[in-house]
Order: C-alpha cells, then structure tokens, then sequence
C-alpha cells in the first residue's frame, strides 16, 4: 500500500555566541553562551527557543494520522464516511456470508475486459485458509478460477470459502496473458483485519504488475484522491494529473530527440546533478550543435557527468558506451541515448581552468561529445546589426587563444556601417569587448585591440566595400585586451585561381584549368600530358596577393604525392616558378591548402574519380543490376561504355555495385531528365543532389550505343550518349 507523505519541517537552533561586549561573561571574562536545543523531526522548536514540542500533523481526508509514525499521514482504511469529499459510496454486488471471502480487483484502465481474467489462489506452510485447497495446494498457474461477477464499481469478484479459523490467504489476479498483480498475502486472521469478509483490491497501474492499494471496505479510486495532494501514486514515465485523481504520460518528457525543440545541460559531479534553466550549465543551441563554457577546477579524482535536460527524458540523456566513459581534450565520444543505459561520462582536470563541451547532434542517433580548454569562460559570440545583435552561431576556438567566426555581409551604404560588439551570449561585464572612445572604426584587414565593460567598450563601426564571406578572428592573448581582425574569408579574395604554366600556355582563363574553393582549400583536377612542366598559380591579373608559387628555386620542386609549402608574393617579395616532371599522361589533382594563407601548401597527386571503383550501367535494360557486361572502362578521367541497345524508352544511373553516394551519377533536378542522343548533359552525385528520380534514353531503332562521362569535374560529370 503507498501513503502519501507530508512534508515535514525540522528546525535546528541556530548557536549563537554572545560578544563580549555589551553580553554577560562571567567573573573570569569568559564569554556565556547558552548550549542550543536541538529538535529531532517531527518535533520543532517552541516559539522562545526553549524547548522541543510535536504539533500533530494535519492530515486531509481520507488520510489519517499514521499511529506508529508521528507527523505522517496514511490513507484511512476504515469504512467510508458518507458524503466525504462529495462521494456516497456504493454498495458492492455481493457481500461475504459464514464461510466466505469475496475478493473484488479494479483496475484503472477502462479497456481492460476484467470478465477475462481469473485468480491464482493456494494454501502453502505459511497461510493455508483456503477451505477447497488441503496443505500446499491450490489452482493450476494458466487454470485459474473465473470471477463470479463484475461490479461496475469494484470491478470482478470471485466468492472463494475459507476455513473457520483462518490465517492468511495468498492470491493473485489475472488475465492468464500478460498482466497480472504482485503476489498478495493478506491476514484476515482477526476481525480487525477482515471485518467485512470483503477484500478490495484496486491496481493503480495496468502494466506494473503491482497491487497498490487493498481494503477491507469498499472503495473506488476517485475515494483515494486526497484534497491538496493525492495518495495516488504513478509508476514512471506517467505523472498525476492536474485533478490528481489519474495516472497520465507526463507532459513535460519529450518522445523523441529534436534538437532545435530541445534544451539541453550538463549535469554531473561539477554541479550535484543538477539542472536549472539559465544556469552556467544550460547549453547554448544552434543549427544541430549544442555548446557551453564552464570554469572547473582541477581535481585529483575525475568527474563523472551526463547531457540530459530537465527531466532526465528518455530520448534526451546521453551517456557514454559501456567501458568507455573516459573523456580526453579534444577527441570527439560517441554518446549512447538512454536514461539509465550506458555508463557516465568521465573527464580528469588537471588546472583550474575554462572547458568548452560541444555536442553535436547534426546526426541525432548517434552525437558526438567534444570538450576542450579555451581561453573565455563563456561561449563568444559576434553579434551586431548584422545579425540583430543576436546568439546566433558561436565563434569557432581554433587554439592557442584564437576565436574565429564567418558570416556573409552585404556592402553597406554611405554613413551605414555595420555595427558590432564581441561578448558571451549574457553580455558579461567581462567579456562584452568593443572598441575604445573615439577609435570604434575597424577597417578590413586591420587589427585593433579591443576594450571591456558596459558604457567604456563602444560598438566596433566596420564599412564593407565588397559583398562576401568575412572572416572575424579574436586574438585573445591578453584576454583583458583582445584583437580583433576582419578580413575577406575565402584567403585570397573574390578571385579566381588559375594554374598557369606550360600546360595552360602561361595564359589567362584557360578552359579547365580554374581551380574550385571550399574551405579553405582550392581544388583543380587536370589532364596533364607527359613531360618536364613549369607553373605557378595566380590569378588572371598577376595580382601579388594571390600570386602563389615556390619560395625560392631550391623549394619549387614538385613531387607528385608529397606536400609543398608555397609563398606568395605579397609576402616574400619574390617567388619561383614550380617545377614538376610528369612520367606519363596523367589525370592528376591539384589541392592548395591555403588554411595558411601566407604560406599555403600544395599537394598534386594522381587521381581516379569515385574512389577508384568500377562503374556500371544500371537501368531498365539489365533489370537495374550490377552486370558486367555493362562496366565502363576508364582512361585518364573519362568513363566509356559500348552496348547494344533494343529501341524502346529505359530509364537508368550509372553508379558503383553498392549504389555509394559518392559514386552515384543521376540528374541534378527532381524527375527523370531525358538525355538526348548526341547532347551533352550535366549531371550530379547522390551524395550533393540527393535521389532526384533517373536519366532517361530513347532509343527509336536497335543500335549499338556509347555512352561516355567526363569526370573531368568528378561532382559535375558531362554525360553524352551516341549511336556508334
């Protein structure tokens, strides 16, 4: 049976020593203090602070004051007292007579048929009252006996006889499939225990197999709700109602993980597993990635912790695989979802210092934990007229005190300049840096040492003559005073880069020989013909800040599959042509690695599109399998395939055996695309433009037919099918 506690209040005495001065000492200047009086619960202190005293508790009908402990209430197990709470109870369906007990079992699930269900019943050495059953027997477990009856109040009864002097009686309800209760032992050896010969039993739960609460009198569970607070009790995840008279799915426990609808925290041994909203251990969330900052100090032993949100929710509590809880700086853990699964995260801080704890759930099912030490202890935001001076994405620590973030921003109007400030997402006094009075004007390119506080650091003005990606970078070596610096993201500005060298004919925009850019890298893929070549990369104007080659002629030699370090010459001054020596034709790949843009390093090295994997024709025309007979040969970045093909109309890919994405080739634009016979057509990769449905050919009369890609793009392949 569960009772519903009250809360109790201990006061303990607060010691208080009085001052020497203007207090009583006695003859030896020894200060008197008075020996303080301690209360053990439920006593509380009289008001003077003398003495202990017990105020029984107040307790709502139809809890009681419990006899054997004080300032507890319990639910009353005597007959109803009519009228209470506005229920009249009513009268059961069948009343014990000489002989018998009449077990009644509720449950608090309308949908359950309880005619289905019978009783388990038997006597054993410890109770034996049941007068049908001699020592140690009883009912067969999937053989029970049927109820004699449903009350539409009190639910099935079974009438069952029992000996004239009985002891106990063992029983359990159920429904000889899935539910059922615990095992009930009840001592109806008194009139005391058994006044009515009637036993209710009501089950608070359908699938806990548990019987809650068990009466001598009848009752009904809207009786078992207490005004003020409820005896009735829910198994987890279901809460109480508002009413409080029925078990619900708790409103605030998420069903699934959506992390744009989630609010995440850090809970463990830094912060006694606890969680509030706005505290310094609350999460910051944008775009899939969840990120904090939290100043800990060392500890010999290491902390233990979780990521989970208010209500340890199922879908939203995180924890590391089994046996591998330990956290390292800087390498990213898989977290396991599951309130209860897995084991705690672990991490050992050797300083006191400030971590920042990355969690990425771009892939919901399985995010990933990164924690490093940075330099500020909150998350660092730009934030400004740019973006309505909001959290929005933190900036990036790369190390070693530097914070970077990249944001598209538009030319700005005459006597409009953006205006900015760099500060944690709370605006701390600390970390809220701006610029100095007088000096708020930041020009691209330029450094300038911030200043802190609210009303000395001014809004930072920066003018933009050229729409692009900027780049924003914190020098916070002096964390009191940082540097900021603005400048173009892409290294080497809103330009081209060309190889331009004796296989371009040192010309301007050569036709395939323009390099592509993304992150920080600029790729080119190139057929490059046997022989000794000479080259550097360049825009097509020469311009010196994007002239990029050799540091001087012992460093420009080449070697195809090794790493160069390049120069460029608005930095050094001068350069030297690259030197590279080609043994055979070659489709080879040029990568500038320009996350240094001051000394950039160049890798060229043989390449094959698609992983090196054999392609193949999948379509209509060979039941969309992987057939040999439709593999294409391949020769220096482009894919050729010769096969004879039955007029009709046949929808097809061209993709490796296991349909990988990067090696799946199909239309950039949703719905089949029709290539036509002798055309050109550009298509995509399934991993870029997702399944946009297939290619489509009409063939009018049998012929044999070639179908040719030009990888020489390997994310853009140019398609042509032709009549041989």
């Amino acid at each position: 049976m569960s009772s519903y506690i009250k809360q109790l209040t201990c006061v303990m005495l607060a010691l208080s020593i009085t001052a020497l001065t203007g207090c009583g000492s006695d003859d030896d200047g020894n200060v008197a203090t008075e020996s303080p009086v301690w209360c053990k619960a439920p006593e509380t202190l009289t008001e003077d602070g003398t003495a202990c005293e017990f105020i029984p508790q107040q307790c709502n009908y139809p809890e009681v004051p419990d006899p054997d402990a004080a300032g507890i209430c319990i639910m009353d197990t005597n007959a109803w007292i009519d009228g209470s709470n506005g229920i009249t109870m009513p009268a059961p369906s069948y009343i014990a007579g000489p002989g018998e007990l009449v077990v009644y079992y509720q449950i608090d699930d309308a949908s359950i048929d309880l005619s289905a269900w019978g009783i388990h019943h038997w006597n054993n050495a410890d109770c034996s009252s049941w007068a049908d059953f001699g020592a140690d027997e009883g009912t067969a477990w999937g053989v029970p006996t049927t109820p004699d009856g449903v009350d539409e109040n009190f639910g099935a009864y079974w009438i069952l006889n029992i000996i004239d002097a009985p002891n106990c009686v063992n029983f359990i309800p159920y429904d000889n499939d899935s539910l059922q209760t615990q095992d009930i032992i009840y001592d109806i050896s008194t009139p005391e225990q058994n006044p009515t010969g009637n036993l209710y039993v009501l089950d608070l739960v359908a699938d806990d197999a548990f019987a809650d609460f068990i009466i001598p009198h009848p009752r009904t569970f809207p009786s078992l709700v207490v005004p003020g607070g409820a005896s009735l009790t829910c198994t987890a995840p279901e809460v109480l109602n508002e009413a409080g008279d029925a078990c619900i799915a708790d409103p605030t426990v998420l069903e699934t993980f959506v992390p744009a609808e989630t609010t995440l925290h850090l809970r463990g041994g830094f912060n006694d597993w606890s969680a509030e909203e706005g505290s310094d251990y609350q999460f910051d969330y944008n775009d899939g990635v969840f990120t904090l900052v939290a100043a800990i100090p060392a500890s010999v032993d290491a902390y233990e912790f979780k990521v989970a949100d208010l209500n340890w929710s199922e879908p939203t509590s995180f924890a590391a695989m089994e046996t591998e809880g330990d956290v390292a700086l800087g390498e990213a853990k898989t977290l396991m979802v599951g309130e209860g699964e897995g084991e705690n995260l672990k991490i050992t801080v050797t300083a006191d210092a400030n971590y920042q704890f990355t969690f990425d759930a771009n892939d919901p099912e399985n995010p990933t934990l990164t924690v490093i030490e940075v330099t500020y202890d909150g998350v660092m935001y730009v934030k400004g007229s740019m973006n309505d001076w909001s959290n929005t994405t933190p900036m990036t620590y790369e190390g070693d005190s530097i914070y970077s973030f990249v944001m598209a921003l538009d030319v700005t109007e005459v006597d409009a300049p953006y205006e900015f400030k760099i500060a944690d997402s709370n605006w701390t006094e600390a970390t809220n840096f701006g610029a100095a009075v007088g000096e708020e004007a930041l020009v691209v390119a330029e450094a300038k040492t911030l200043v802190f506080g609210e009303g000395i650091a001014q809004n930072i003005t920066l003018e933009i003559a050229t729409a692009a990606n900027y780049k924003f970078t914190l020098d916070a070596t002096d964390p009191a005073a940082p540097v900021v610096t603005v400048e173009n993201a892409i290294p080497y500005g809103n330009v081209d880069l060309l190889l331009k060298g004796s296989m371009s004919e040192w010309g301007g925009v050569s036709d395939g020989y323009t390099f592509s850019y993304a992150d920080n890298h600029y790729t080119l893929y190139a057929v490059i013909a046997a022989g000794e070549h000479e080259f550097k990369i360049a825009d097509a104007d020469w311009t010196a800040t994007s002239d990029i080659a050799g540091v001087d002629a012992e460093s420009a030699d080449v070697i195809i599959g090794e790493a160069l370090t390049l120069a460029v010459k608005s930095t050094t001054g001068e350069n030297a042509n690259l030197k590279m020596d080609v043994a055979a034709d070659g489709f080879l790949m040029f990568d500038l690695d320009a996350s240094n843009k001051v000394s950039p390093v160049l890798t060229v090295s043989e390449f094959t599109p698609y992983q090196a994997r054999t392609m193949y024709l999948k379509g209509d025309m060979n039941g969309w399998g992987t057939d040999e007979a439709y593999a294409f040969t391949y020769d220096l970045g482009v894919y050729t395939l010769e096969t004879e093909i039955v007029a009709g109309t046949y929808s097809f890919k061209i993709a490796d055996a296991d349909w990988s994405g990067d090696s799946t080739i199909g239309p950039v634009t949703s719905g089949d695309v029709v290539n036509t016979l002798g055309d050109v057509l550009t298509a995509g990769l399934a991993e870029d433009t997702g399944d946009q449905g297939n290619l489509s050919i009409t063939v009018d009369t049998t012929a044999t037919l070639v179908f040719t890609v030009n990888a020489i793009t390997p994310d853009m392949p140019e398609l042509t099918v032709s009549v041989k």
